[in-house]
């Protein structure tokens, strides 16, 4: 489905409960966007989504390369088996160790499955939009670590471009006329911002 279709159902229209199963470990970032197509997929469908592993991976919450916390990510999200009325597995990208997880669960519980894809066009929108954000913090979200990374590489930006500009200006006190005409134009460039 394009990620920008419009959902039409009505607030006042209840949604059928569901637990999402799709790849999480390994590309993250291309998992997470995979999933975020996912949950509005089954919107669109009408269903209310829940997926644990785009929930509890979250910085601060549980971490899925530390076993004890993966294991009790699954267990976290299996609770919710009995209160969904399916567990949908999108397959796009093939079945991980996780999804694997969830099938079993789901059979040990007698829940009903279903198996979906997006299809290739939409996968290509997935890829295509995943490759072009470079913006895209290391979990898959914009999450308030990657952010402050990136402020602080801001930061850093910031203050070479100042140390450049002081050096810049010490130079042109020791520097010759022309040398200082030459520099004092680009400054002035520099600072209306056309260079």
């Amino acid at each position: 489905m394009n990620p920008k279709t419009p959902l039409t159902r009505s607030a006042t229209m209840p949604l059928t409960p569901v637990i999402v199963e799709s790849p999480y470990s390994g590309d993250t970032t291309l998992h997470l966007a995979y999933l975020r197509a996912c949950l509005r997929d089954c919107l669109a469908r009408g269903e209310s989504p829940y997926a644990s592993h785009g929930l509890l991976t979250q910085p601060g919450v549980l971490d899925d390369a530390d076993p004890h916390d993966r294991t009790a990510g699954f267990a976290a999200g299996f609770a919710w088996r009995l209160l969904a009325a399916r567990t949908v597995f999108y397959v796009d990208l093939g079945w991980s160790a996780g999804m694997d997880a969830g099938l079993r669960d789901a059979r040990y519980h007698c829940a009903p499955t279903v198996e979906r894809v997006l299809g290739a066009e939409a996968m290509a929108r997935i890829r295509a939009g995943v490759a072009r954000d470079d913006s895209v913090c290391t979990h898959g979200v914009h999450c308030p670590l990657c952010l402050t990374a990136q402020l602080d590489a801001a930061r850093a930006r910031l203050a070479l471009a100042q140390r450049v500009i002081d050096l810049t200006d010490t130079f042109m006190l020791s520097a010759d006329s022309r040398t200082s005409e030459v520099l004092s134009a680009a400054r002035a460039e520099w600072d209306r911002g056309e260079t």
